[in-house]
Formats: C-alpha cells, sequence, structure tokens
C-alpha cells in the first residue's frame, strides 16, 4: 500500500527525482538547450542585467528579473538547473503545508498527483522560470491564507504576518513575470462565487488591468492583442501543433478562448498530437481530472478560467498556452480539491 511520505521526505525524494529526470533526459538525448528559451537568458541575461543594474531605475527588472537571476549564477546551465530542482522540491513542500489540513478522499493519490506532475517535473529539470512562478504563486498562497493551514496559528498577528508576507512573494513573481499579475487573482477566496459582488467586481478590475498592461507593452487593446496572437507562429515544435483556428481571425481567436482551456482541462489535446512529449503531460492532466471528478468535483475554479481564456487569447502556440496556464491549474486544482474537505467552510 502506497503510504504518504513524512513532511521531512518531501524536499528530499522531490530532489531525488529531479536529479534521475536530469540523467534520464541526459540519456535520451535532451540537453539544456533543448527549448529556445533556455539559450535566450543564457545569452542574453548578461547584457540585460548590465543595463538594468547601470540605469539604476528598478522598473526596468519588471518581467526581466530572471536575467538578474540567470546573471546572479553566472550564466552557467548547471547552477541555474540545480536552482530550480531546489525550487521545485520547495514548492512540493508548501503544497503539502497546504493541503494536508484538508486531507479526504483519495488524499494520497491526489498528493502524488500534483507533486510529481510530469511536466512540472520537466521544468524543474530546465532553465525556465516557470518552476520560480509556481513556487511564488503557491508559497503566496499560503502566506495568504497563513492562519488557515495551522491551528496553532490563529492569531490576528500570524494573518497580518501572512499577508506581508504574500505581498512579499507576489511582488517578486511580477517582477520575475509580469504575467503572475493574473494567477495572484486565484489567491483571494471571493472568486469561489464568482456572483459574489466582490468577484464581479474583481473580474471588472482583471479586465481593465490587463487593458492597460497589453496597452502598455504592446501598444494595443485587448482583442486587438487576441487578434495579433493569431498572425503569429507560436508552433515551435512538431509536436505541438493543436488546432489554433488562427485563419479565422477574429472568429479563429473567440474559438481559441473557448475550446483551448477544455483541451487543456480535460487532456483531450492529446488526441490532436499523439506524441510521447504531449503524452506525458495529458497523463499527468487527465489523472488529476479522474481524482476530482470521483469526489464528485467539477475541476474549475473561476480564477483559473480567467487565466485559462486569457492565455488562449494571446498565444497560438498549444505549448506555450500549456507553460503559461500550468501556475493556475496546479493551483487551482489544490483549491478544487480542499473546498471538499469537511473543514474547508469551518476556517474559509
Amino acid at each position: 500500500m502506497v503510504k504518504l511520505l513524512p513532511l521531512h521526505s518531501v524536499l528530499w525524494v522531490s530532489i531525488l527525482v529531479e536529479i534521475i529526470s536530469i540523467a534520464f533526459l541526459r540519456i535520451i538525448g535532451i540537453d539544456w538547450d533543448y527549448h529556445v528559451d533556455s539559450v535566450t537568458y543564457i545569452e542574453k541575461s548578461e547584457l540585460i542585467a548590465s543595463t538594468i543594474i547601470e540605469s539604476k531605475n528598478f522598473l526596468l527588472a519588471l518581467n526581466n528579473s530572471y536575467y538578474l537571476l540567470v546573471n546572479l549564477l553566472q550564466s552557467n546551465p548547471n547552477y541555474i538547473i540545480i536552482f530550480n530542482s531546489i525550487i521545485f522540491s520547495l514548492t512540493n513542500l508548501f503544497i503539502v503545508l497546504i493541503i494536508r489540513p484538508y486531507r479526504h478522499k483519495l488524499y494520497i493519490s491526489f498528493e502524488y498527483l500534483i507533486l510529481f506532475n510530469p511536466y512540472r517535473v520537466y521544468l524543474g529539470t530546465t532553465l525556465l522560470k516557470d518552476t520560480l512562478l509556481i513556487f511564488l504563486l503557491v508559497t503566496s498562497y499560503y502566506f495568504y491564507h497563513l492562519t488557515k493551514h495551522s491551528s496553532i496559528l490563529r492569531s490576528n498577528n500570524f494573518n497580518l504576518i501572512g499577508k506581508f508576507a504574500s505581498l512579499f512573494t507576489s511582488t517578486i513573481s511580477i517582477f520575475f513575470a509580469g504575467r503572475s499579475i493574473l494567477y495572484l487573482f486565484l489567491l483571494p477566496r471571493f472568486l469561489d462565487r464568482p456572483k459574489n459582488f466582490k468577484a464581479i467586481l474583481g473580474i471588472l478590475f482583471l479586465l481593465f488591468l490587463i487593458n492597460s498592461i497589453t496597452n502598455h507593452y504592446i501598444d494595443m487593446d485587448i482583442f486587438s492583442s487576441f487578434e495579433n496572437a493569431s498572425s503569429t507562429n507560436m508552433d515551435f515544435r512538431e509536436f505541438g501543433k493543436i488546432p489554433n483556428f488562427a485563419t479565422y481571425g477574429t472568429l479563429g481567436s473567440i474559438l481559441r478562448i473557448c475550446i483551448w482551456p477544455v483541451f487543456y482541462m480535460s487532456g483531450l489535446f492529446i488526441i490532436f498530437s499523439p506524441s510521447l512529449e504531449l503524452f506525458l503531460i495529458a497523463v499527468g492532466i487527465i489523472l488529476v481530472f479522474l481524482n476530482l471528478q470521483k469526489i464528485n468535483k467539477v475541476p474549475i475554479f473561476p480564477g483559473a478560467i480567467l487565466n485559462f481564456t486569457f492565455f488562449a487569447g494571446i498565444t497560438s502556440g498549444f505549448l506555450s498556452f500549456g507553460r503559461y496556464v500550468l501556475p493556475a491549474w496546479i493551483l487551482s486544482s489544490i483549491i478544487v480539491y480542499i473546498q471538499k474537505s469537511p473543514r474547508y467552510n469551518f476556517n474559509y
């Protein structure tokens, strides 16, 4: 019978899984430069970091702070992979701290599926920043709800400490990736009830914020950015060519926004590209989906839907879409699971 990992073993087992995964990837010929963004970080980090530091304008670090981190790690692929592997393992520790107080049916299988999701494990072996973004999102959620995770942390002082810590990690995440702003809408719980007045205001504010961001960075409104995505080729791998409806213009953007989230959350995308790479990603998603179905819970969370629809709109490549929504999928799956716990309503 499979047993839960002791809390002190989660970190070390996670690191061991990363070491084994790195060894396997090297054996089959996949090296650190497999992803084009990894090469970009190594080649450009010194120049971009120097520009930011010499300008003495910290706002230039917005969305560019990962270059500073890569430069701090001497643009050495091995150092960055070690860093990401450790961050992956620390993330697992925080995930356990979040969900174990609310464990109920199918808990052991659910925990392992989230902790060792194949795509998460893979990203932890790369130079990409997604592992760090997931860590910052998970820790932001943990600190935001600090008093809900332990009976000994119930005081107002701990609540205040948690909110400040969450603000700190949330701010850092935005500096590493501007898209983290969307992930952070998963933290407050008013989106649990989308018809709630606070939820409606939150959604309207998010739409206004997103529109402001797209206007600032690419000089077009949110709807124009969706249309622009259809004309941009983001299919960098043959196995990632899921139908993106780009030839249909505005209608194609609407179809992508409606269909891609369903493809992703159900794992149905594997039908259109039955490759080994996508199979591993799909299996991780489908097994979580089935676990949540068995506890009579539809794995849909309003805050995550906002992320899914936006990223489906601004990307034309399904692999890029899958990377962008992964943090939201991980945290929303956890939230959906703990919502079914008898302890949830009592604590929240």
